[in-house]
């Protein structure tokens, strides 16, 4: 198949984000400290989208987790509840 080897075309396209959103947690309100046995804490937040776009539902569920440290999946958090949100 003579001649086959210049059979390329190159053109430039834009590729570009769709809007999104980007949740943000703050006001987030809670004891230092709760000695009891059980212990009940009241924890409250604020969540707002700093995005510039919705996302793919408009609802979905708040976690609240407590850690021993700051990485969150390493073994030591406890998830205190569940939170539907909408």
């Amino acid at each position: 198949m003579a001649g086959e080897n210049n059979n390329l075309l190159a053109n430039p396209i834009s590729i570009e984000l769709s809007p999104y959103a980007d949740l943000a947690v703050s006001n987030v309100t809670a004891p230092n400290r709760t000695i009891a046995d059980p212990a009940r804490v009241k924890v409250s937040w604020q969540v707002t989208n700093q995005g510039n776009g919705t996302g793919f539902s408009d609802t979905w569920k708040d976690r609240v987790i407590v850690s021993a440290d700051e990485i969150i999946g390493n073994g030591d958090d406890r998830t205190l509840g569940n939170t539907p949100t909408r």
